[in-house]
């Protein structure tokens, strides 16, 4: 039954990465390799130097490094500092340093005459030690060809094809130590920092210390000590800092001192490297580092994990149930493997995916392909079918406590067997499926099932507890503390804890969605399979995050650039993991078997600071020289290059960044780690840069860069004490203005007060007077009234008697004495008449509008209008009218100046009787006079005062002359009077009266029939 295949456990097997034109590099000549103290990887190329910090390579030419010549790298060494240098081609020299503590380190230019860059060992800086080598260089016959060698105690070894020479510190010559002869070319190393040997073919070494021989020491030990190629000299030395290297036959070799003997290792194997130029092994990161003068940079990692060889006839690599045969044999997929034994294929059908379990005595029950449950006798070698399945077969424990006694559980059903007669057989409560099953007691299992977690008791055949009852549960695990840790399928992982339930992270890009198992390694870590590689996590952080004691967990990942053959791994199997001898673990996964010791393990793990670099400003480069950004208001975009240099896995560098002062939250950096910022707005700001880490506290190192925004001037604190300094004075200068104003207008207040004061004083004045004018008024009215009722009453009885006698009489009078009667009858109407229009005028002209309304006329058709009114009315006092013609022309008021003939001519009808009155004119300058001549009885002088005197109240008497003055004021004319007693008066009015050219002169003057 058993057939033992050709396949072999092999051993680790290392890993490589090639770098080249293809991936980053600028040339593939890499001469030269070394780490500067801040962790990065320079590689000397001929198209200049390389800065390399485990992702990106960073090129620096004579474009980038002022003053630089050519780009053509030849070499690099250490001082006894640490501190790094390059040589170029045409003799310059550049080291590598940093402008800041958080700024990435870049090349300079430095002053190549203080320096030496040696082939092998440290580089000196010493000038006298420099001028020694210099001169032997120049005065020795081929001195260029010889090499050097120094010492952290800067001594100096000088050799060339067979010669050495030895150069003690502060020593101004060279001694000689060893002589070229004939056929011997050795090839040199230094060793340890402390022998410097020359190696000839054949082995046969030569070693000095200090320059003295060390004759004991004839041959290299070790793995080279019998190795064809090398006896024979075909082999290659590289020494720097790093280590001693023999490279020969596609396999690396170490040089070192143990006991004062030099022992070689060989450290790699069938490792081919075309044209091989350097050699750099870090020991912080295992790897080695070989530069190729062709193909680039390989970086060579020896690998922690290992796997079966499959024979060739196993048709699936994808490997899920397995059991510990013993503590060095597995049995899975119907395969019995061993570490560094062949593989055995022991073909008893066992179904991959069906759980199985290995008693002490080495039987394993298991499922058959054909749902039956069956067990194998390892001793025996003997099968025997114990019962059959209704459903597949996941989970069985052999049960210790009771002899020839184990449990099953399948998709649905309970089972428990003893002696092979089913003793115990039941449906699981719960229309469910079984995913998972985990032991808590001998009759109490953590039972996962398609509907989440439930806590069952067998002999019950109950559930007494459910969690996640809406996921599928992949796997569980109850630890020791009574903690029970979940696995599901999708949906991440929990703890459960004294009844509450904790979500855990779900980790990088979320890989631990689906935890597959959870794999104690007794040292405090869990070791955490997935579908997208294997984690390590410290127990203690995953509860510390479920406690809220910290917000990170550090999640370590491994996966195809770490070794293994596949990220996936496989679960929902039982056991899907066991432990061997030495505390080997054997994982299944996808591609089949992982092999490895965890606690031999040590995961490099991101160990550098975090740096930054190509700061650019408004897409203009600048220079960092300080710990801290500040930028102008203006600025639109910044961008600058963050990096911690690290050669692990790149899944566990993390890098993320944060805004203080703006966002609260990390974002991830892009793949180049490149941070970019648009327009913030002015303060202060600290960006934030993080890595994850288990080294550092809270698994995390931060880099914190105080970024400031200048303000423009109108947002700065000396801008508002400028503005509030203004407005300060701004108010006191509007408030001394407004006092100013306020007292102005104060002061205008009380003139307009004393003003209005006056006027109104002068208001009630004139309402005083006004009130004595009315009352004046009102008895002008008065008497004006009575005035009138008295003048009309004399018209209107004559009137009335003459009417009335015509009324009786008219029938008995003669025609004479009727035409006589209808005359004074008509006589008495026409005084009426006039009467009533010189008072209507009158009043007209008392009214507050009254306007005068000149205009040119002939005065000789008012005189006519006049005599034909008044001619038969002087004839009543037998009175003749007489007027003299005239040419004059008049501008006035024609009805005004009417009415002031007329009352002069009716007052000179009154005063004459049986006599003449008559009415001149003439033009007198500018003036117009017009006299009204009668030949009565006359005026003494009290008469004419009393005439002329404008005050005198109005009665019965004197009305006329009171409406001749007023009228004469509307026409602005002057009235005088001359008389004398029985001869007569003359009164003649006087108004100014514009020329007129045309008018013709004054005529001779006519008698009006009267």
């Amino acid at each position: 039954m058993f057939l033992i295949t050709n396949g072999i456990s092999q051993p680790a097997q290392p890993i490589l990465f090639q770098y080249s034109t293809d991936n980053g590099l600028p040339q593939n000549s890499a001469k030269g390799i070394a780490f500067d103290k801040w962790g990065f990887c320079w590689i000397a190329t001929e198209m200049g130097l390389v800065r390399f910090d485990g992702r990106f390579f960073t090129t620096y030419g004579t474009a980038e490094i002022k003053g630089l010549r050519s780009e053509r790298m030849s070499g690099m060494n250490y001082d006894n500092l640490g501190n790094l240098y390059i040589s170029v081609e045409g003799g310059q020299v550049i080291k590598i340093d940093s402008e800041t503590s958080k700024t990435m380190p870049c090349p300079i230019l430095i002053d190549s005459h203080a320096i030496l860059i040696s082939n092998q060992g440290f580089a000196i800086r010493d000038e006298a030690t420099c001028r020694v080598i210099e001169q032997f260089h120049r005065t020795t016959d081929k001195g260029r060809h010889y090499g050097t060698c120094g010492l952290k105690t800067k001594d100096q070894y000088v050799y060339s094809e067979g010669n050495v020479f030895y150069l003690p510190a502060n020593q101004s010559s060279l001694i000689s130590i060893r002589l070229h002869t004939k056929n011997n070319y050795p090839k040199y190393a230094l060793v340890g920092n402390r022998f410097f040997i020359a190696i000839n073919s054949g082995n046969k070494i030569e070693a000095w210390e200090l320059g003295y021989r060390k004759r004991d020491i004839k041959a290299i030990q070790g793995s080279l000590a019998k190795d064809i190629d090398f006896l024979s000299g075909k082999f290659k030395c590289y020494c720097n800092v790093s280590g001693s290297f023999i490279y020969v036959n596609g396999n690396l070799h170490e040089l070192s001192i143990k006991d004062e003997k030099i022992i070689s290792t060989k450290v790699l194997e069938n490792i081919n490297v075309t044209a091989l130029a350097c050699v750099y092994f870090s020991k912080e990161q295992n790897k080695y580092y070989l530069g190729s003068l062709t193909d680039g940079l390989l970086v060579v990692q020896k690998s922690h994990f290992m796997q079966p060889t499959l024979p060739k006839t196993v048709p699936d690599e994808s490997f899920y149930s397995q059991a510990k045969v013993n503590d060095s044999t597995i049995f899975c997929h119907n395969l019995i493997m061993s570490p560094g034994l062949p593989t055995i294929n022991l073909n008893i059908g066992h179904e991959p995916f069906a759980g199985f379990d290995v008693s002490s005595d080495q039987q394993i029950y298991f499922q058959k392909n054909e749902l039956s449950l069956a067990r194998y006798d390892f001793q025996k070698r003997r099968l025997k079918n114990l019962l059959s399945l209704q459903y597949p077969l996941l989970y069985i424990r052999v049960d210790k406590t009771v002899s020839d006694s184990y449990v099953f559980f399948s998709q649905m059903h309970f089972g428990r067997v003893i002696r092979d007669s089913l003793y115990q057989f039941q449906e699981f409560p719960g229309v469910t499926q079984i995913k998972s099953v985990t032991a808590l007691s001998r009759f109490r299992y953590l039972i996962g099932t398609n509907d989440g977690l439930k806590w069952y008791d067998s002999k019950k055949n109950k559930i007494y507890q459910s969690v996640l009852d809406a996921i599928q549960v992949r796997a569980s695990l109850s630890d020791s503390d009574g903690r029970v840790w979940i696995a599901t399928y999708g949906k991440g992982f929990y703890l459960f804890e004294k009844g509450k339930l904790y979500k855990m992270p779900l980790g990088p890009k979320q890989a631990l969605k689906t935890v597959h198992s959870f794999i104690d390694d007794s040292h405090g870590y869990f070791w955490l399979p997935t579908n997208n590689g294997l984690f390590k996590v410290l127990k203690t952080d995953l509860i510390n995050y479920a406690l809220g004691k910290t917000s990170n967990v550090y999640f370590f990942r491994f996966d195809r650039n770490d070794g293994l053959k596949t990220n996936e791994f496989n679960g929902g199997c039982d056991p899907s993991h066991v432990w061997l001898k030495d505390s080997l673990l054997s994982i299944s996964s996808l591609k089949g078997l992982i092999w490895f010791y965890p606690n031999k393990l040590s995961p490099n793990y991101p160990s550098r600071p975090i740096y930054i670099d190509s700061l650019v400003v408004n897409s203009k480069p600048i220079k960092i020289t300080t710990d801290q950004i500040e930028l102008k208001p203006d600025f639109n975009r910044l961008s600058m290059l963050v990096s911690s240099p690290y050669f692990g896995n790149q899944a566990n560098l993390n890098l993320e960044y944060k805004v203080a002062g703006l966002d609260s939250h990390w974002h991830t950096l892009d793949d180049r780690g490149t941070f970019t910022i648009n327009n913030l707005p002015a303060g202060d700001y600290k960006l934030l840069f993080r890595r994850s880490s288990n080294r550092d506290k809270d698994g995390v190192f931060q880099l914190s860069i105080p970024l400031t925004v200048l303000p423009w001037f109108y947002n700065t604190l000396q801008f508002y004490a400028l503005v509030v300094f203004l407005l300060i004075v701004g108010i006191y200068l509007t408030f001394k203005q407004r006092l100013r104003v306020l007292n102005k207008k104060s002061e205008e207040l009380e003139k307009i007060v004393s003003e209005r004061t006056s006027e109104l004083n002068a208001a009630v004045l004139d309402l005083a007077n006004s009130e004595m004018a009315l009352l004046e008024s009102n008895r002008f009215k008065d008497h004006v009234i009575t005035m009138v009722l008295h003048d009309m009453r004399s018209p209107i009885r004559f009137l009335s008697l003459m009417s009335g006698n015509l009324f009786r009489n008219h029938s008995t009078l003669s025609n004479n004495d009727l035409h006589e009667s209808l005359s004074d009858l008509y006589i008495g109407t026409q005084n009426l008449l006039g009467f009533t229009e010189q008072f209507f005028i009158w009043v007209m002209s008392q009214q507050k509008g009254f306007r005068v309304n000149n205009s040119w006329f002939l005065l000789q058709d008012l005189l006519d209008e006049i005599a034909g009114l008044y001619s038969e009315i002087l004839k009543i006092n037998r009175n003749q009218f007489q007027i003299h013609n005239t040419q004059l022309r008049c501008y006035t008021d024609y009805q005004v100046l009417s009415v002031i003939i007329r009352n002069l001519i009716d007052n000179a009808n009154k005063n004459t009787a049986g006599g003449l009155v008559s009415i001149s004119s003439y033009a007198e300058g500018s003036n117009l006079v017009i006299s009204i001549s009668d030949s009565g009885m006359g005026l003494d002088q009290n008469q004419i005062n009393v005439f002329m005197d404008r005050e005198k109240v109005l009665g019965n008497h004197g009305t006329g002359s009171i409406l001749i003055h007023r009228m004469l004021d509307q026409i602005k004319g002057i009235l005088t009077i001359t008389s004398e007693i029985g001869e007569g008066s003359t009164f003649s009015i006087r108004f100014q009266n514009p020329q007129e050219s045309g008018i013709a002169e004054q005529g001779d003057s006519v008698l009006a029939d009267c």
